[in-house]
């Protein structure tokens, strides 16, 4: 178990905010304190961006200490890109610390790739819409995604295809789209699906996500 390998005090210390997905029925929690026999965690509840949260702030679950054996337990998605369900914006989210301790708001960067527009005039996201972010990916299909931009030219900017990709309109009278890979645009997307990818090893990435 993590608290008698590493000790409590390291693990309340370096762990105490982190989030991770319980084994036992696939809840989104995030870990407020740990002790040798039971954890207290807050629960991650809404099905949206907009409406998640934590759903304990005023008392908190509590679990077995061994449903974190080790550090596994503080596994998360791959990191990249994401859109919200309406495909209104699309970050592309990375660390800004090493690997070993676990997520939280305090080394996960997000960058706002659509619609382009200052980070200062974008409102930060609460502690509970990141994780919700992070563990429940919203990847769209392009065709679905070239359909949902032709159609809705100035309320949509913008979806993930997937952690390595995500697609983003020009503007709003030209139709045509921006192909993003690792935070750079690569390409672009005609509206009849026509992908133009400049490097031939992206290209052959994409062919296979697609796949």
């Amino acid at each position: 178990m993590i608290t008698k390998e590493l000790g409590l005090d390291f693990v309340n210390e370096r762990y105490q905010k982190r989030w991770f997905r319980r084994q036992l029925d696939g809840t989104v929690c995030r870990l407020e304190a740990i002790g040798n026999k039971f954890a207290e965690v807050s629960v991650l509840q809404g099905d949206s961006l907009e409406t998640a949260a934590w759903a304990n702030d005023d008392g908190f679950v509590r679990v077995p200490s061994e449903e974190f054996p080790d550090l596994s337990a503080f596994r998360y998605p791959d990191l990249g890109y994401r859109s919200d369900t309406r495909g209104t914006k699309v970050w592309m989210l990375s660390r800004t610390l090493g690997t070993k301790r676990g997520l939280y708001s305090g080394n996960l960067e997000l960058d706002l790739i659509a619609p382009a527009r200052a980070a200062a005039e974008e409102p930060a996201l609460a502690d509970a819409q990141k994780a919700f972010l992070v563990f429940n990916p919203n990847f769209v299909p392009l065709h679905e995604a070239i359909a949902k931009l032709t159609a809705h030219p100035r309320a949509l900017k913008g979806f993930a295809l997937s952690h390595l990709f995500a697609i983003s309109r020009r503007s709003t009278t030209v139709k045509d789209y921006q192909l993003h890979f690792s935070g750079k645009i690569v390409g672009a997307v005609s509206a009849n699906n026509n992908v133009d990818i400049r490097s031939t090893v992206v290209k052959r990435m994409f062919d296979k996500q697609a796949a």
